[in-house]
């Protein structure tokens, strides 16, 4: 055996260096940003569900308003969202798109028409649709300057969402694309045999239109995806017929016991500087009610050629918030825009993993989050 004297001496020098270690890092953490990067704003939410009830109907977006695109158009921002609820000709609750525009991207009017996108009876959308990416493309034909992709669900699909295309002159007034579903589900040995789910779409300086989205493993056969979702890419030449990159997913969820080892998804992706940024929602495991864990959060991923991504270091970037707070059991689905030298983060927050008695009130709501673009470019690894 190995006898060792630890000297007055020695313990001195042991622990100075443990002291140093310790003020580096803390320094380190002190002057990397992402750590509390993203300001969440006072007044949120910014954009909240119906509180309408007609007689023995609810509004349109009674239970939810959630899953946002935005954009600035001009001076105008505007933003299309998910709501979940009943309409006049429609006493089915379903899920609809609706549609809201902003003068300053914190105060919101919801279009006074809202639904402007809704399933088509008997088709492959029958359902409900969801989670949309909307651009604008001022190389298209007027009639094409509004281009929105979509999740849709059908009474025969077995709850399995499918891609839809729809097209608008201004935003409002929407037509889909005769051929759709645009993209659909994987094989069923696929890392994206459950659902294709919450697509995001640029027009990249190439021309090409480039979508992330996620995709869910439903069959254990032994691969790292199962009973996990991950990310998945495809691109195209018209935003019509796609091509999905061979070697997805291009992002892999966590190891276990991370913060998002079971799910990522929804993500957001913007071109900054040449760099993709992609946000996305995470969680760590299934959901279990009674301790509230596997709560949604936003991480943060880059990449130089949209296919080989590296996980922020600091990630998650938003997390959820206290108890109490609207946004206490999630934050997730992310949409990021430009303004001036800031980026405003919109999410979907909830206060409640519990589903509430009708019509008990409970939070589905957008929030704002900001900060500066120079930060998140310098500090974002």
């Amino acid at each position: 055996m190995v006898s060792r004297k630890y000297t007055l001496k020695s313990v001195k020098a042991y622990l100075c260096l443990v002291a140093v270690i310790i003020l580096l890092f803390s320094c380190n953490k002190e002057n990397n940003k992402t750590f509390d990067l993203w300001g969440k704003y006072s007044g949120n939410p910014i954009l909240s569900k119906s509180n309408k009830i007609f007689g023995d109907r609810v509004d349109w977006d009674y239970f939810c308003a959630a899953d946002c695109s935005v954009l600035k158009d001009g001076d105008t921002f505007k933003m299309w969202y998910t709501g979940s609820g009943q309409t006049e000709i429609d006493g089915v609750i379903r899920v609809r798109i609706g549609y809201a525009y902003s003068t300053d991207g914190i105060n919101w009017v919801k279009y006074e028409n809202n639904p402007v996108l809704e399933p088509t009876p008997n088709e492959w959308d029958c359902v409900g649709i969801e989670t949309v990416s909307v651009i604008i493309d001022d190389d298209a034909p007027l009639s094409e300057r509004y281009k929105m992709w979509y999740a849709g669900v059908g009474e025969s699909s077995g709850g399995l969402y499918k891609f839809g295309y729809a097209y608008s002159t201004d935003g409002i007034n929407w037509i889909k694309y005769e051929n759709n579903p645009i993209l659909e589900a994987g094989l069923s040995n696929s890392w994206e045999s459950g659902s294709p789910e919450g697509p995001t779409v640029i027009k990249d300086d190439d021309g090409l239109f480039k979508m992330w989205y996620g995709g869910l493993d439903t069959v254990n056969n032994g691969q790292p995806t199962d009973y996990r979702s991950n990310i998945g890419y495809a691109w195209s030449a018209d935003g019509k017929s796609w091509e999905k990159y061979p070697d997805n997913p291009v992002l892999l969820t966590g190891d276990w016991g991370e913060w998002d080892a079971a799910v990522i998804q929804d993500p957001f992706v913007m071109k900054i500087d040449g760099i993709y940024y992609m946000w996305y929602s995470g969680f760590p495991e299934w959901l279990e009610i009674e301790g509230m864990t596997g709560v949604f959060q936003i991480g943060l991923a880059y990449s130089s050629d949209g296919i080989t991504w590296t996980k922020s270091g600091n990630n998650p970037i938003l997390t959820h918030g206290t108890n109490g707070a609207w946004d206490a059991a999630m934050v997730g689905f992310p949409s990021v825009i430009t303004v001036n030298d800031e980026l405003y983060m919109y999410y979907t927050g909830i206060n409640t993993l519990y589903l509430p008695q009708f019509p008990n009130p409970y939070n589905w709501d957008i929030g704002l989050a900001t900060c500066k673009k120079a930060d998140l470019l310098i500090y974002n690894r």
